[in-house]
């Protein structure tokens, strides 16, 4: 059943496209085929302070990579059907349950699509789903640890026109639904609009001023609307790429018991590149976009990641998160008012290229969370182990 399932979905996603993959007529087009393997083990599955249960997730990910480009389009698809199978064991009976986590199949699918019908106008539609019990799919800055199996879908237009050598504009409406299929987290749907004013200073630089305004709308909790206004800089350098940009976020409640909110925000980051080695560093600051139980606070994140090709066959990686979620006047709650939590993560991975198709990867990571109110501590520790294999079939050049 769960074969059939999946393999109706990429029936429906292909004929989305227009036609049969042979009917790719443009100047380059490819398909290739994937598969992937995981086992994972994780010390604390469900992250709780108590009652740590250690779990095994077993994941198999077959899927195919479509794309079409010609002079003026582009179209591609990312398309994968993600069985999770789950065994529960441990040292001692109290760290075994009578009941292993329910498998299930999820789905990833990522579809873009681009074209220039005038010089200066590029029009787009961007769409990508995922059914997981992965968090921070619904945020980045999600302080979640639920598992509840639920499903998610971005659909995104968009329209941007250079209306001069320096100036462009571009204008984007992304409504995103997400669905919850077990659990009692709630249903929503968010409306929101993106504007740009960007201008370009030099080849390599540009200045974005970026407007959104969004509506989150639930099925029993307080709606609300937002209002993002941010100044954003951009510079590409040699093997250097930057960008910094801040502003200020205000959200309204509907529901009078809820104080409306303001904070200032900022994203940034630096990304260095040169032959096999990279290194990147990520910040931001703003609200959570998703509620737990009502809850809202203002994140501030720090991404660092290293990696390296060490003699063209072992790719190597560190990365580390650290994340302030902090609670204090932003939530209607007095329970979690006043919380803050300080969540840690550090991962490390090493891996073996075969071919440019198939490859294996390890990483050994470690979470932690530190909480001021009692029971929202926890820590995990996991391992896991990845084969790849991902082989183009297809790509041709007309």
């Amino acid at each position: 059943m769960l074969w059939r399932r999946s393999a109706g979905l990429l029936v429906l996603v292909l004929v989305a496209l227009g036609c049969p993959v042979r009917a790719f007529s443009a100047d380059r087009f490819m398909i290739k085929p994937k598969v992937s393997g995981e086992c994972r083990v994780d010390s604390n599955y469900y992250k709780t302070e108590s009652d740590e249960r250690e779990v095994y997730t077993y994941i198999l990910r077959p899927g195919v990579e479509l794309g079409y480009m010609s002079a003026k389009s582009l179209v591609a698809l990312d398309y994968t059907a993600d069985f999770y199978f789950y065994d529960e064991t441990g040292d001692s009976d109290e760290n075994v349950s009578d009941e292993n986590p329910d498998g299930f199949l999820g789905h990833t699918l990522s579809f873009k699509s681009r074209t220039r019908p005038l010089d200066r106008l590029t029009v787009g539609l961007d769409d990508s789903f995922y059914e997981t019990r992965d968090p921070s799919q619904t945020d980045v800055v999600s302080d979640r640890v639920t598992r509840e199996t639920y499903w998610i879908n971005r659909f995104s237009p968009y329209v941007f026109y250079d209306f001069a050598p320096r100036f462009g504009a571009g204008a984007r409406y992304r409504r995103t639904d997400l669905n919850y299929r077990t659990g009692d987290e709630e249903d929503s749907v968010e409306h929101r609009g993106i504007f740009d004013l960007i201008y370009h200073f030099s080849r390599t630089g540009s200045l974005d001023l970026e407007y959104q305004h969004w509506k989150m709308i639930y099925d029993t909790t307080s709606d609300y609307e937002s209002d993002q206004i941010n100044l954003i800089l951009r510079k590409q350098f040699n093997r250097l790429s930057f960008e910094a940009g801040g502003g200020y976020h205000e959200r309204r409640f509907q529901d009078a018991s809820y104080d409306n909110i303001e904070t200032f925000t900022y994203h940034g980051g630096v990304t260095w590149e040169q032959g096999r080695s990279q290194a990147s560093l990520f910040t931001e600051r703003n609200f959570n976009n998703y509620h737990q139980s009502g809850d809202y606070y203002v994140a501030t994140r720090y991404t660092l990641s290293l990696s390296h090709v060490f003699l063209e066959k072992l790719p190597a990686s560190i990365r580390g998160i650290y994340q302030n979620s902090n609670y204090d006047n932003v939530v209607s709650d007095e329970i979690n008012n006043g919380r803050e939590d300080n969540g840690y993560l550090i991962a490390g991975s090493l891996g073996y290229i075969f071919t440019n198709w198939l490859s294996v990867t390890g990483e050994v990571g470690y979470e932690e969370r530190d909480s001021n109110i009692d029971g929202y501590d926890y820590e995990n520790e996991y391992v896991l182990f990845r084969l790849d294999l991902a082989y183009d079939i297809g790509s041709r050049n007309h």
